[in-house]
């Protein structure tokens, strides 16, 4: 009897949503952006809402200068909201002044991309919103790796592998995670597996999927 094989599902790719009143910005964002993510674009604050309600959303990209509900106004009604208040928000502006920076910061924003937009920038912008909870992860299992709070690494391993799963991956970052696992759950060598964490934080940062989508 042959034996059945179980797949796991692909991962799901992280879901972003832009909101722009000009339809070529919105064009220009999904071109750059949809070999990577699931792309959902709006072009004004109601459609956003509607989105919203239908599409589970992992980041929004906002215009600011839109008709009816400006950026700030959009913004400050998510921040009001039980469901949708702490999805990041990266402003997509063509004023990047001191103040308007001061004041898109007090709002809420995580970040903001200057128009007009370079493919690149905000590749990297983006990027760094998805991974920055995952390399504070990272720091986190290495202390207590390496201060002996070895209750804690196994569960706490768990989580960053369910959020590895929605990065972008490389055979190098897979087998460290790997690596890190079996030093944890098998060997229990948690000073090894500190510093294999601190090796993985490193691919991230300078080698990894980010470093090299970022330089396209």
């Amino acid at each position: 009897m042959t034996p059945v094989i179980h797949k796991s599902p692909p991962p799901r790719k992280r879901t972003i949503l832009a909101v722009d009143d000009v339809s070529e910005m919105l064009l220009t964002i999904k071109l750059i952006l949809k070999d990577q993510y699931e792309l959902c674009l709006a072009k004004s604050a109601d459609a956003a809402k509607q989105v919203l309600v239908r599409t589970g959303v992992d980041l929004i990209l906002l215009d600011i200068d839109m008709p009816g509900t400006n950026g700030f106004e959009f913004l400050a009604w998510l921040r009001g909201t039980g469901e949708w208040k702490d999805i990041p928000v990266v402003f997509v502006t063509a004023t990047a002044t001191r103040e308007f920076i001061t004041r898109a910061i007090a709002a809420g924003a995580r970040d903001y991309i200057a128009k007009p937009i370079r493919p690149v920038v905000l590749l990297k912008k983006v990027d760094d919103v998805f991974i920055g909870p995952f390399l504070s992860r990272l720091v986190e299992l290495e202390e207590m790796c390496a201060t002996g709070r070895d209750d804690r690494a196994a569960a706490a391993l768990e989580g960053i592998r369910g959020e590895y799963m929605y990065l972008g991956r490389t055979f190098e970052t897979s087998n460290l995670l790997d690596e890190i696992t079996t030093l944890v759950r098998q060997m229990r060598d948690f000073p090894a597996a500190a510093l294999k964490t601190r090796e993985l934080m490193e691919a991230f940062k300078t080698g990894g999927p980010y470093a090299s989508i970022s330089a396209r």
